[in-house]
């Protein structure tokens, strides 16, 4: 019932938020909709294809923290100019894809080290063959926050960002306490036994 109630109070608490977000996406929709050619949804594509230009520029290091609107006008191909006046393409802050972006202003080496801890976590808790039903449902969750990391940009929001990293922390020592259980009566049994 308190579950209830806090899904109430969130879902009425951001109803303004939710109903702008459902106008934009109806209006972007109507967009592509009526317009005859498909420039607005492909805005997304061309930005990757921009960061990838721009990542292999710079491969092992990249440009630098907050640099990729700058790094996007200079790599920016001609369909992305197209949109923009011919020339200048629009100023876009966020590449819509936080690995691409990632790999741009951190290169392949900050990219690695930035996903080495997640990766290793989740080697570790699968190596441990035991998972408790709270660290499964925080690990879908955490997927499928990874997942949109690859079409939009969550990380760019330091609110979320920190949100995944608590709740990673949180599954990680969910899944060892449900792993480790079993390691530590183990161990009990054969201290006592050697007694």
């Amino acid at each position: 019932m308190l579950l209830l109630g806090g899904v109430a109070a969130f879902l009425y608490l951001s109803a303004p938020s939710l109903e702008e977000g459902l106008e934009k996406t109806e209006r972007q929709w109507s967009l592509f909709k009526d317009s005859g050619d498909a420039k607005y949804p492909e805005l997304r594509g061309y930005l990757w294809e921009d960061a990838l230009r721009a990542a292999e520029a710079r491969p092992w290091f990249g440009w630098g923290l907050g640099s990729y609107a700058h790094v996007q006008l200079v790599y920016a191909g001609e369909k992305l100019r197209l949109i923009g006046d011919g020339g200048v393409p629009p100023l876009v802050e966020f590449a819509h894809n936080d690995y691409l972006q990632w790999l741009v202003e951190f290169g392949i080496i900050g990219t690695l080290l930035l996903l080495l801890p997640p990766v290793a976590a989740v080697i570790k808790v699968c190596r441990t063959g035991q998972v408790g039903i709270l660290a499964s449902w925080i690990g879908i969750g955490l997927l499928a926050f990874l997942f949109t990391a690859a079409i939009d940009f969550p990380f760019g929001n330091p609110a979320l960002a920190l949100t995944a990293l608590w709740l990673g922390a949180l599954g990680y020592g969910a899944s060892q306490r449900a792993g480790g259980k079993g390691k530590i009566e183990k161990k009990w049994k054969e201290k006592t036994t050697e007694k």
